[in-house]
């Protein structure tokens, strides 16, 4: 039985509108990476993967994240978002992993003040995200000399941090894939009405 879906199924699952994911689409700012479609110029065979990835950006986007950048943090965080439905799909069940975007205000005496993003290298455990806002708060009032000593740059100690929880928009998925009449389990998406023939077919 396929476990894919096409675009319209997606959009229903995902909360979105197919000229919304469309529009992500043309734009090149997708949350997933858009080149594995490259074998499928037509229709588009989507899984639990790009449905996950549309809520996590929405998620995000929640947080005052522009939703080009949000698109952009979840496709740096594949390997995270990939993990986390291994986990499902080999039985282990849902995993404690999170995605965070943290920025952090510097002060440069010839531009002044600016949020700076901070390059994130996580594997998605809560611990790491907590470890790097720590020491960025460490950093607060240090400077160093810049451009040959002619600048300073001063770490203001102004972290803003947003984090999304995995487990999280996998529940919201469930439940907006239900609503729409579909059955989600990890990377698999089929109607709710197949699901229930592979059930009795297997009894």
């Amino acid at each position: 039985m396929k476990h894919t879906v096409r675009l319209t199924a997606l959009a229903e699952i995902s909360g979105r509108t197919r000229d919304t994911i469309r529009a992500l689409q043309n734009r090149q700012i997708t949350p997933w990476d858009d080149t594995e479609f490259a074998d499928q110029p037509g229709y588009r065979n989507y899984t639990g993967l790009h449905a996950l990835t549309l809520v996590l950006a929405e998620m995000l986007s929640g947080m005052n994240i522009h939703a080009d950048r949000a698109a952009e943090l979840v496709r740096d965080n594949l390997h995270v978002v990939n993990k986390f439905l291994d986990g499902i799909d080999k039985g282990k069940g849902v995993q404690p992993l999170f995605i965070a975007n943290i920025v952090t205000l510097e002060f440069d005496s010839w531009v002044g003040r600016n949020w700076k993003e901070t390059e994130l290298l996580s594997t998605g455990t809560f611990e790491e995200i907590a470890n790097t806002f720590a020491a960025k708060g460490e950093l607060a009032g240090q400077e160093k000399q810049t451009r040959g000593g002619r600048s300073i740059e001063r770490s203001t100690g102004v972290i803003n941090v947003a984090v999304v929880a995995l487990a999280e928009a996998y529940l919201i998925l469930k439940e907006r894939a239900e609503a729409a009449g579909f059955v989600l389990d990890g990377r698999k998406i089929y109607k709710i009405k197949d699901a229930e023939t592979e059930e009795g077919d297997s009894l």
